[in-house]
């Protein structure tokens, strides 16, 4: 409900996020893409945009996601964060290798 194909660029001016991670959020969270930037901008201080750091250089996945889908979609290990939630130990296992223990210290 509310969704159209301006998300990604109502994404970009109001949370300063990469035309990439907009159109992913966009397509992975449809209009609960704001409610996941909203989460990061209520805590993030030291992040260049309103909605937090990108997870890992190269892919438009942002730290803000994981305690979205810690909260709401019930993920609840790094693997289940990485390979369900974002399917990076699919595309790049070495790139996920390198982003679990930030995933882990993010999710407490």
């Amino acid at each position: 409900v509310g969704y159209n194909r301006n998300v990604p660029i109502q994404l970009v001016q109001e949370f300063g996020i990469t035309q990439e991670s907009a159109e992913h959020l966009a397509r992975s969270y449809g209009m609960h893409a704001f409610e996941v930037c909203r989460l990061a901008s209520s805590t993030s201080k030291t992040s260049p945009s309103k909605c937090g750091n990108l997870l890992i250089d190269g892919y438009p996945y942002l730290e803000c996601e994981i305690e979205y889908a810690c909260k709401h979609e019930m993920a609840c290990t790094v693997a289940d964060y990485l390979t369900l939630r974002t399917r990076l130990a699919y595309l790049d296992s070495q790139a996920a290798f390198l982003a679990a223990p930030k995933v882990a210290d993010l999710m407490g």
